[in-house]
């Protein structure tokens, strides 16, 4: 069971700094979040390590056990996702990205079937061209924007929600000199202009979002990634 700060509600981890308290036979957490003094009646056995288990440097915690339906099968989670994604012009700053870096390596030779369909996920991020200067004709490297980044993240979130949890919902929020907040690929909402800075109005913009209607990601996946 995972200890928590008194006030701030942040665990305990193997990287938190516990003290003997002597005097009360206790020991003495300050938290690292909210500097809370934390008196825990614990044992050394009990306290986090990240020592246990074969290369192991992190806890599982249950929270809680699954929601049962009357059924008394587990309730698939519905919950909502928002992802809040930069579209201003600074997105189309590029960087130069060299072979083998991760999900933009440059395939040569011959290739696995996973190599083939990283690179075929890369090709939609682009049109295939040379960005390089004259000067910086090494086919050994390739340019690629932050969107582009942004969007094979993206995409790889939304196969893993996919794969995990295919009936929680995605919402899409994109933001330059305007929010946009995408229910689905036609139904929008937008705050712009003097409403980005009035709390009252970004409330009223709000209870126009009908979450409701929010496709699960097994069924919008799609139509939300080509919206980016």
């Amino acid at each position: 069971e995972a200890i928590k700060c008194s006030t701030c509600a942040a665990v305990l981890s193997a990287s938190s700094r516990v003290k003997e308290n002597e005097e009360k036979g206790t020991k003495l957490w300050r938290c690292e979040f909210c500097n809370t003094k934390n008196e825990l009646e614990i044992e050394d056995e009990e306290l986090p390590s990240a020592s246990i288990g074969e290369n192991k440097e992190y806890f599982d915690y249950l929270i809680e056990s699954a929601e049962q339906d009357p059924s008394g099968k587990a309730k698939q989670d519905d919950s909502l996702v928002i992802f809040c994604v930069d579209t201003s012009g600074s997105m189309c700053v590029s960087d130069e990205v060299p072979k083998g870096f991760g999900l933009f390596q440059l395939q040569t030779g011959e290739q696995s079937d996973a190599d083939k369909e990283r690179q075929d996920l890369l090709a939609q991020f682009g049109d295939g061209s040379y960005q390089g200067l004259p000067s910086q004709r090494n086919r050994e490297t390739q340019y690629v924007s932050r969107l582009d980044c942004l969007k094979a993240a993206v995409r790889i979130q939304l196969d893993e929600l996919e794969r995990a949890s295919p009936k929680r919902r995605v919402l899409l929020i994109t933001f330059a000199n305007d929010v946009i907040i995408w229910t689905s690929q036609q139904r929008q909402v937008v705050a712009a202009g003097d409403a980005l800075n009035d709390e009252a109005a970004l409330q009223k913009i709000a209870s126009q979002i009908d979450t409701a209607s929010v496709k699960p990601v097994c069924d919008g996946k799609e139509a939300l990634f080509s919206t980016i």
